[in-house]
This record gives C-alpha cells, sequence and structure tokens, in this order.
C-alpha cells in the first residue's frame, strides 16, 4: 500500500545543471510504502503534441547524481523500449509501467533505505524536458510490544501469575524498531485505558500501566498493550489476563440449624461462596479439630460456589458447643492498604480485624435432642437398710431431658403403677409415695420416662421391707400318730431378716397351755422342727409355733394338730375329660388324709362286653345291669387324684377305682364306668347334631362286692 501526495519542494539537483534553475520550485508527490511492500512512484509521460514523443525516461536520487533507471524509446515505443536499472539501489526490483496513467515506476520489496526523494526526467524529442519530484516515506512497522510485570518477568500473550484481589498492579508495555515511533496505548474491554506513552533515549517507546487496587471485577480482565505507527499496517499488540486469587465472601453451614439427635448421624455441609481458588475448610467444635478438607467446586455453579460435606454424630455432651466451618484461601497474600504483599502483621495486631478477609466462618451452637437421662433414688431422710412394714417409702425419678419429657411411668416387679391413693400409691410429679408399706411393697422398682426422641428405663432399685415372721402357707398342718409314735411337726416361718429367729412351741389341749422344752425341738434359719410323742389320749391336740426377729414378735402363731392317725378318706367328685377313642383323663377330689401323708391309685378294668357301646342311663347300668370286671389293663398312682389313662381300645367299656392310699391303710375306692369313642371312620350320622355311636360317661360309686374278684396291681 501507498499514498501519493503533492506538494511543493524546493530543491538543487547536479543532474539538471544547464536545464533548470537551483531555485526552481516543483510540485512534489508524495508517496507513502510499507517495507517490504510495493511502491509505485508516478510520472507523467503525456505529450502535448502527438507528433512530438518521449524519447527518454530518466530516474534520479537526489543522493546520486547518475540517474538509478532509464526507459530508451528514441527507437522504439514504450511497449518495448529498453529499460534499464543500474547500481545496488534498485537492481531487480524495478519495473517502469508506461501504459498506467500517470505512469509509474513500480518498485517491489521496499526497502528502508528507499526511503529518499526520487526525480523523474521525462525528454521529448522537440518540447521542453520535464522533471516530477516525487518523496518516498517508507513505513517501518513497530515490534510485537513487550509486557513486563513488576518483578521484571517477561509476558507474551498469557495469562498473569495469579495476584491477591487488594493488590496493586504495575505492568510496563515496550516495543522498538519503527518508524516512524509508534504510539503504545493500553486497552481494556474496547476502551483505552492508558496512552501517556513516552520514548526513551534509544527510541524505546514505553508506556506504565498501574491498576492501585485489584478487585472481583479484574478476573480474566484482558489488558491489551497496542502499538501502531501508520493507518496502513495492523497495529501490533500483547495481551494479558488477570488471574486473581480471592476470599471467600460468605460460608454458610447447613444441616445444624435444626435441633439434631443424639447418637443419630447427619450430614453436614458448609458452602462458601467467591473464593478462587477453591478454600480449605476447617471443621471444629469448641476447640477441637474434627476435619480438614479441600472445598469441592459445585458442579453448577462453577468456581464461585464451593462445598465440603461431613458426617457428624453428635452427643448429650455436644450440646451447647459451638460448631464452625472456616473456609481459608490458603492462596491469598496479606496485602496492606498500599496494595503491597506484605509477610508479617505490625506487632500486636494478629487478630482477624487486621488482615483483609481471606477467611469467613459460620457457627452454630448445638442443639442435641437426647433420650431422657433419668435416675432412681430412695428419698434422701430414707435408709434402704431399715425400712419395715407400716413405714411410708417415696422415691424420685430423676428425669432430664431435651426435649421435655412428655411421659413418666413406674413399675413394680414390671407391673405398672397407676396413682391409687386408696391403696397408698401416691405419684406426683417425678415422685412415687408408698404409704404404709407391706412385705408385698418389696421387690424390683424402676421408673421411665419418654420423650421425643425416645423411652429410657433408669436402673432397678430392690426395695427391701423388713418385717416380723408369719407362717408360710402350704405346710402339713394335721399329723396323724398313734400313741407312743414319735410325731415330727415342722414350722415353717416367712421373715425378714429370716436369721436370728428365736422359737417357741406351746401344746394347746383340753388340760391347758404348755410350753415344749427347748430340748424337743430344733431350729435352723427359717424352719423349726419338733419331735412330740403323744403318751395318751390327753396328748392329742394343737401346737403353737411362734417366733420373733429384730423388727418384731410373729403376731398370729402357727397351728398344728396332733390327732391319732387312720386310713384316709374316699375321693369324691370324679370326672372324665378329654375323650378319645383311645385316652382319656379321670380328675377327683381328696378326701381327709387320716392325718398321714397319702397318694392316691388308679386301676383300669375291662368288663362284660355286653355292657361296651352302652347308652343306657347310670341308674340303670347300676341296677339292671350289674357290672363283671375281667381283667385289669392299666394301674398308676399319683400324688393328686389326677390321672391320663393311655392305650385304650376303641369303642370299649373300662370300669376304673380311684383310691387313697396312706400308712394305715387305703380308702373305699370310687369307681367310675367309661365308653371310649368309636374310631372316626366307623361313625354315622342319624340325625342333625346326633352320630350314631358317640361315646359316653357314667361315674358311679358301684358295690364294693363286685369287685372282690380283682387283684389289685400297685405301680408304687
Amino acid at each position: 500500500m501507498m499514498t501519493w501526495i503533492r506538494q511543493p519542494l524546493l530543491h538543487r539537483s547536479t543532474a539538471d545543471v544547464g536545464s533548470v534553475s537551483c531555485d526552481s520550485i516543483h510540485d512534489t508527490t508524495e508517496v507513502v510504502a510499507l517495507v517490504r511492500g510495493v511502491a509505485e512512484l508516478p510520472c507523467d509521460v503525456t505529450t502535448p503534441d502527438p507528433d512530438d514523443p518521449v524519447r527518454l525516461v530518466l530516474w534520479y536520487r537526489f543522493d546520486s547524481a547518475t540517474p538509478i533507471y532509464s526507459v530508451d524509446t528514441r527507437d522504439s515505443d514504450f511497449g518495448v523500449a529498453e529499460q534499464w536499472s543500474g547500481g545496488e539501489i534498485l537492481g531487480q526490483r524495478a519495473t517502469f509501467r508506461a501504459d498506467r496513467h500517470p505512469a509509474a515506476l513500480i518498485l517491489t520489496n521496499v526497502k528502508a533505505k528507499d526511503e529518499a526523494l526520487y526525480r523523474c526526467r521525462v525528454d521529448f524529442r522537440l518540447a521542453q524536458t520535464r522533471n516530477a519530484h516525487v518523496n518516498l516515506t517508507v513505513i517501518v512497522p513497530p515490534r510485537r510490544p513487550i509486557i513486563v510485570a513488576k518483578e521484571g518477568q517477561l509476558t507474551a500473550s498469557s495469562t498473569l501469575a495469579p495476584m491477591t484481589a487488594g493488590q496493586a498492579l504495575s505492568l510496563s508495555c515496550e516495543t522498538s524498531g519503527g518508524k516512524p515511533l509508534p504510539r503504545l496505548v493500553w486497552w481494556r474491554d474496547g476502551r483505552v485505558i492508558d496512552d501517556s506513552f513516552v520514548t526513551t533515549f534509544d527510541n524505546t517507546v514505553r508506556n506504565d500501566l498501574w491498576l492501585p487496587s485489584l478487585d472481583r471485577s479484574d478476573l480474566d480482565a484482558t489488558l491489551t498493550c497496542e502499538a501502531s505507527n501508520s493507518n496502513l499496517t495492523m497495529p501490533v499488540s500483547t495481551s494479558v489476563t488477570i488471574d486473581l486469587h480471592m476470599p471467600p465472601l460468605s460460608v454458610q453451614l447447613l444441616g445444624a440449624d435444626q435441633p439434631l439427635s443424639a447418637g443419630k448421624e447427619v450430614v453436614l455441609t458448609c458452602l462458601v461462596h467467591g473464593s478462587r481458588p477453591p478454600p480449605v475448610l476447617t471443621w471444629q467444635l469448641d476447640d477441637r479439630i474434627l476435619s480438614e478438607m479441600l472445598a469441592q467446586p459445585s458442579p453448577s455453579s462453577g468456581w464461585n460456589e464451593t462445598k465440603g460435606i461431613i458426617r457428624f454424630t453428635p452427643m448429650v455432651e455436644d450440646r451447647g458447643k459451638r460448631l464452625s466451618c472456616r473456609a481459608k484461601n490458603v492462596n491469598i497474600s496479606r496485602v496492606n492498604e498500599a496494595g503491597v504483599v506484605i509477610l508479617e502483621p505490625p506487632a500486636g495486631q494478629h487478630n482477624a480485624g487486621y488482615f483483609p478477609e481471606h477467611y469467613k466462618e459460620d457457627a452454630k451452637h448445638l442443639v442435641v435432642y437426647a433420650r431422657p437421662d433419668v435416675q432412681l433414688a430412695l428419698g434422701s431422710n430414707l435408709m434402704a437398710a431399715n425400712i419395715k412394714e407400716g413405714d411410708d417409702v417415696y422415691f424420685d425419678c430423676r428425669a432430664s431431658a431435651l426435649p421435655p419429657v412428655t411421659r413418666l411411668e413406674w413399675f413394680h416387679n414390671e407391673k405398672k403403677l397407676s396413682h391409687n391413693i386408696s391403696v397408698g400409691i401416691i405419684i406426683t410429679n417425678q415422685s412415687l409415695v408408698l404409704q404404709r408399706v407391706s412385705r408385698h411393697s418389696a421387690g424390683r422398682y424402676r421408673c421411665s420416662a419418654t420423650n421425643r426422641e425416645g423411652e429410657t428405663e433408669s436402673d432397678v432399685f430392690h426395695l427391701n421391707v423388713k418385717y416380723a415372721p408369719f407362717c408360710r402357707s402350704g405346710q402339713h398342718r394335721v399329723y396323724g400318730v398313734a400313741r407312743h409314735e414319735e410325731a415330727r411337726i415342722s414350722c415353717d416361718l416367712d421373715a425378714n431378716p429370716s436369721t436370728s429367729l428365736h422359737f417357741r412351741w406351746l401344746f394347746n389341749s383340753s388340760a391347758g397351755v404348755i410350753e415344749l422344752p427347748a430340748s424337743t425341738w430344733t431350729a435352723e434359719g427359717s424352719r423349726s422342727v419338733a419331735r412330740y410323742l403323744p403318751s395318751s389320749d390327753l396328748d392329742f391336740g394343737s401346737l403353737l409355733c411362734s417366733a420373733y426377729n429384730s423388727i418384731g414378735q410373729q403376731a398370729v402363731p402357727c397351728l398344728y394338730h396332733v390327732i391319732p392317725a387312720d386310713k384316709p378318706d374316699p375321693v369324691s367328685n370324679c370326672s372324665v375329660s378329654h375323650q378319645s377313642s383311645e385316652s382319656l383323663q379321670i380328675a377327683c377330689t381328696e378326701g381327709f388324709s387320716g392325718g398321714l401323708p397319702q397318694n392316691f391309685l388308679l386301676e383300669i378294668f375291662t368288663i362284660d362286653g355286653a355292657l361296651a357301646g352302652s347308652t343306657g342311663t347310670p341308674q340303670e347300668t347300676a341296677s339292671q345291669r350289674p357290672l363283671v370286671p375281667e381283667s385289669k389293663t392299666f394301674n398308676q398312682t399319683s400324688m393328686k387324684p389326677v390321672f391320663v389313662v393311655r392305650g385304650l381300645d376303641a369303642d370299649t367299656t373300662y370300669v376304673g377305682q380311684v383310691t387313697a392310699v396312706n400308712a394305715k391303710g387305703r380308702s373305699e375306692p370310687f369307681v367310675v364306668r367309661v365308653v371310649t369313642l368309636r374310631p372316626p371312620e366307623t361313625q354315622k350320622n342319624v340325625g342333625p347334631g346326633k352320630s350314631e355311636g358317640l361315646s359316653h360317661f357314667t361315674i358311679a360309686t358301684l358295690p364294693i362286692g363286685l369287685l372282690g374278684c380283682c387283684v389289685f396291681l400297685f405301680l408304687f
């Protein structure tokens, strides 16, 4: 590209001596060309008279006295004219083009040294010689600028080393080699931010850029230093991008703003905004560090939002503690008010307020919900070892809970207690009052407290109630003996304490009450055994056993009867149940034992087959069809008159007799007639609700003589 500009020029040329005046003023054409480009130097070769053609065109450079290029048309036209380029000035780079308007000397691969004042001389055959002056200016583009950071680092188009928000940025842009010297300008986002360049003594152009304090808006901003010296060329530039390390703007602790449950794991999130690069998160419970981690970017929010997650199991003892998440950008330098990085803070200013906010934190004071903490205690003025019947006892159920207790319950031996003043149970708030306790009040006590987190049971408190002796139930109270036969009478007491009982035995008869000598009885623990030997009828009567302990005297003595021994009374009220085709159960009520230990015997006999399956009434059977036992098929003894018989034949009539036996003999038997059921497959329906052949049983006391032929066998 080139530009022509015509202007007056005063010059003197030795080549024109004798033809032009040294003081002649000629029009000069200005031509501007780019180095390594093409320059067209115009020269008017038109003739005013067609019969007077151009004979010779000569080109001179002002610093040369001889032509540097010629076109000789004396023997030919321009199209085939001889063209000559002389010397090293133009070489083979020049060509004269007469076919252009105006004609021009075309110079290729323009060099900086080609810049000069050129003269074109045109000779005609008749007309006066014509001279035209051309001033060629060669534009040399500047070199690409170099950006120098404050630390002296040369930076091509790239990203600057990360800086800290608040820090000052100093950049210097330099270029050299341009002709004319270029303008050097800083641009940002399409606008000029600094055009105050200077030129040094060595023709280097420099523009220093100063940004006193970088902020978040400067992140990824592109700063361009542009050099330009002509509108014929595209400016050359170098760009750098600002990279910033920025402290967090905010921290939000999520998951701990609601009450937590003790012992239950919870996921906590620390959400950080504005930190670049991602900060280091420090999780802390009071002064104890729980975890340190590098926050991770959120996929949907890019670098601006980062977060860290921990799993935390709160305990009751964490209640009220301060849980914090601190986000700190460890890449941030400390910067003073002038934007200069400092290494250490001044003495005495080691606090968060001095340094820029390169960390943020959020904290929560934990609210931890838990099941109640329950402690059961006996009343403070009571001694557990000294409680006795008739005392008032109270318990405190100390239940501390967050959230508050919604239900409190009391239990005695795993049975729930209810407020009942009439039986001496009073429940108020967290206290249980037992009025006038008895021995039945002893046992295991506990309380339970419930809130929304669950239920907690207290430890068990074993209440020991002391009481005076009393007779234990279930003892043998009647002893049958013969005269001159010793009876060993056991007296079993229940007492608390049961040690160191002091016994006493009395005999009560029609003759009066006498105390048995200590030599006639023994005592061990809560039992005393008396040896009693009646010698006459007057020695039969009642024995009274009593004792006392540290609590007091037995209120009602234990009463035992000594009677003349006899065989037992018969059983009564025998019944048959659980019948099937091969088994049944017989249960009776026992009679008086005769004063001696007794057991019971069941014997089963088969009878005349004519009675098998009979449906007659018991009265008819006993009076009209005498039973004739045939053989014994079963016998069994028991401490109680209850027997289960198996292995019987189906649809068969049996006779059973139950007898009580003691050392003095046996009672009269109680006789039972039974008929086993038919097998299910042999039964026939005979009408609604009835079945042919369904067995029935008959209970009757039969004449003993009818069974006299039978031989009794004892299993025991």
